[in-house]
């Protein structure tokens, strides 16, 4: 981890590299007090994402329903009727 520290020192501007901790234990501490300082925001958005995952989920589910209705709406013959539609029937 303290390579990464050194690897992002030496890609990121003067201005932003002056403000990265300098060993993991700052670094620790550093992201430990934003998650502190924001974890009423972060379970806010982690209840947003599992609403809008189960509205997908349910719009996918209705739109399976619809799509099958849609699909099966025609003609109700059984599941072998395509293979027994010229079996003993004169040609119309």
């Amino acid at each position: 981890m303290a390579e990464s520290l050194d690897r992002w020192r030496a890609v990121l501007p003067t201005s932003l590299s002056a403000d990265l901790p300098d060993d993991l234990d700052d670094l620790k501490d550093l992201l430990v007090d934003g998650l502190r300082g924001h974890a009423g925001a972060l379970q806010k958005l982690g209840a947003e994402a599992g609403r809008t995952g189960a509205h997908i989920l349910l719009g996918l589910g209705i739109g399976a329903l619809v799509a099958l209705y849609e699909a099966h709406a025609g003609e109700t013959r059984g599941p072998l009727a395509p293979l027994s539609a010229g079996a003993g029937r004169p040609p119309q």
